[in-house]
């Protein structure tokens, strides 16, 4: 059976002799080696926060130069780098943003290190070794230097400043950054931080896009995802909202919005290509109850007759075909035989697609007669003609219909 700490190992990136380090741990703890595994282990620990102090690229909150050049040149010591990475992480200049709480537990963890290396009779078995590979999956990625946000904050402007950085450039190895430094404590300030860059930067579309992508991106992060969602939702944030939702990959995000976010989306997108293609995915995660399918069904029906969707273009047609699981036959059923000509003539794109199906309601005298009318142009003199040539085409162009028409209109 995999351990956590073997999955942990996989999906982080580390320095090369922390994973080593990590490995020879794990050898020893499944021969039953548990102090060699707990030293092996906590050694770890410190070296990867050592390494992130002597690859760091900016003088940490609280420290001037000559104090940062000192720190780092006695963690190049190989006979006394431990303690001093030691100290550094519980010690009162503390240059991680580490809670009291951790710092304890690292205490104590240094207390079992020197009991497993020197024989002492403390007891170390396999939940001893458990308990420091827990808080190492769940402390180490948190163990950023302070100063780190900011430092984040700008390493994003200069990803986004296309004079620093190349349009194709991945976004990975920041979101790495991203998933262990931003945590709910900071996020707000981030969120705001992120959105806002395009003040800093020359504004540009493109722009705006890659920043709909980081988060996007980041969604995908169980903890920054629900921290995104909610922000997302309220309401100063709704244009963010709607060009994420513009967005192709958009899919995670929009299936997890609530249901009031969901209706305020719909009912907003000015965009008709987003709007056609966010109805779509609706319908096919099935994610509104019925009583909010009746009314984005009359919200489609509104901008159909307003011609606002443009019934040729393929994400709308998909939409409406997806709609005829629903109940949208009916309520053109209903709209022409309630409807005089001129309330249809607007509809007459919606009308054209369904025609089919609304043949096929051949037991309704009253809508088949209204069909038919529709198909003579004589009937209608002086009245804009788009519904009567749309029927009169379409029925030309299936003689199927037509026929259907004239049988049910002669019967």
């Amino acid at each position: 059976m995999r351990m956590k700490i073997e999955t942990y190992i996989e999906n982080n990136e580390l320095d090369q002799t922390t994973a080593n380090l990590f490995h020879e741990s794990i050898i020893c703890y499944k021969t039953g080696a548990y102090k060699a595994s707990f030293i092996f282990s906590y050694v770890a620990l410190l070296n990867e926060t050592k390494t992130r102090v002597l690859k760091c690229g900016f003088l940490p909150d609280g420290l001037d130069k000559g104090q940062w050049d000192n720190m780092k040149e006695k963690l190049l010591n190989d006979d006394e780098w431990e303690a001093h990475m030691f100290t550094n992480l519980v010690g009162g200049r503390n240059i991680f943003d580490i809670k009291e709480q951790s710092k304890e537990q690292i205490k104590v963890f240094r207390t079992y290190r020197n009991a497993c290396a020197h024989g002492k009779k403390e007891e170390i078995d396999d939940s001893t070794v458990n308990v420091l590979w827990n808080f190492i999956i769940s402390h180490l990625n948190k163990f950023q230097i302070n100063g780190s946000f900011n430092y984040l904050i700008n390493k994003i402007t200069d990803y986004l400043d296309f004079t620093k950085t190349p349009v194709d450039e991945p976004f990975d190895m920041i979101k790495r950054e991203v998933i262990s430094i931003v945590n709910q404590n900071n996020f707000d300030n981030f969120f705001c931080k992120l959105i806002n860059i395009d003040s800093k930067i020359k504004q540009e579309p493109v722009l705006q896009s890659r920043i709909v992508n980081i988060l996007i991106d980041l969604y995908s992060d169980d903890d920054l995802g629900g921290l995104i969602r909610g922000r997302l939702e309220l309401e100063d944030n709704k244009m963010i909202l709607m060009n994420i939702l513009r967005n192709s990959k958009s899919s995670p995000c929009a299936r997890s919005l609530s249901q009031p976010a969901l209706r305020s989306c719909w009912l907003s997108i000015d965009d008709l290509d987003a709007y056609a293609h966010f109805v779509c995915l609706i319908l096919e995660e099935d994610m509104l109850s019925k009583t909010e399918y009746d009314d984005l069904i009359n919200n489609i029906m509104k901008n159909v007759s307003n011609d606002n969707l443009n019934i040729e273009n393929p994400v709308t047609k998909k939409m409406l075909d997806l709609l005829k699981g629903m109940n949208i036959i009916d309520k053109i059923v209903e709209m022409v035989k309630e409807s005089n000509f001129d309330i249809c003539n607007r509809n007459s794109g919606l009308f054209i697609h369904y025609l089919e199906d609304l043949v096929a309601v051949t037991d309704d005298k009253v809508l088949i007669r209204k069909l038919y009318d529709y198909s003579q142009s004589s009937s209608y003199e002086g009245h804009p003609n788009e519904l009567v040539k749309a029927t009169k085409q379409e029925i030309r162009r299936r003689p199927e219909i037509g026929v259907a028409i004239s049988d049910n209109y002669q019967a």
